[in-house]
């Protein structure tokens, strides 16, 4: 589940005592994001990929990989899960 807040995109993660974590310190996180979308890869089956829209159309797509291990705390939550964001263009239609 996630949302996104005055630009900042929140998911939650219910392993945590605080379940809502900011993506906003993962690395290239765009300006001005409005919505969130989030898909399961199709492999590896543990990769959550995270597509962010900004307010200008810039699509942005980080992918986290959730692991085993008990999560890190706070803010920490995004990098040590998500790669760095990447522009990607939508197909023409």
């Amino acid at each position: 589940m996630a949302y996104v807040s005055d630009g900042t995109t929140w998911i939650r993660d219910p392993r945590t005592a605080e379940p809502w974590h900011s993506l906003t310190s993962v690395k290239n996180y765009p300006a001005g994001v409005i919505g969130v979308s989030l898909t399961e890869a199709a492999a590896p089956f543990n990769t959550l990929l995270v597509t962010v829209l900004t307010s200008t159309g810039t699509l942005a797509q980080s992918a986290c990989t959730l692991t085993a291990p008990p999560p890190p705390p706070g803010s920490a939550w995004g990098p040590a899960y998500c790669g760095a964001f990447t522009t990607i263009t939508p197909p023409a239609s």
